[in-house]
């Protein structure tokens, strides 16, 4: 989505194919498989194939669903935070890969000055928060 609102709608890359790909992967495993659906309830669904057909159809309903909740809010924060989306996207045309402490120090980020907690529940990053590795790693 952050490409299709950079760059325009036409000209989405392949990465955004993968990332549908694994949102939708995601996403039926949430409803399938961690019970993680209002509408079908606390079941795990072991081979998907094998289900009814109106079960199978429910559970497509619930990805799509999810996946469309997470969209709008995908597109509101990017719309919100577009000032900072276009300083990061000129700067990963030019760099190609940025590691966090560059990004953080782009974006004029620092620990104390981050929204949220410092950790989330088991010590995993906090939400929004891009993981940490010192090494140059791609940024999509």
């Amino acid at each position: 989505m952050a490409e299709e609102l950079i760059f325009g709608e036409g000209k989405v890359t392949t990465g955004a194919r993968s990332d549908l790909q694994q949102a939708t992967s995601l996403a039926r495993h949430m409803v399938a498989e961690c019970g993680m659906s209002p509408n079908i309830g606390p079941i795990y669904v072991d081979d998907y194939r094998s289900q009814s057909a109106h079960l199978r159809k429910e559970i497509d309903e619930e990805v799509v669903d999810l996946l469309k909740d997470a969209e709008k809010r995908v597109r509101l924060l990017l719309r919100e935070r577009g000032k900072e989306l276009h300083k990061l996207a000129k700067a990963l045309i030019e760099r190609e890969t940025m590691t966090q402490k560059e990004i953080k120090g782009l974006l004029n980020l620092d620990q104390t000055s981050q929204k949220g907690p410092e950790r989330a529940p088991e010590g995993g990053p906090a939400s929004g928060e891009i993981p940490s590795k010192e090494a140059k790693q791609p940024v999509a």
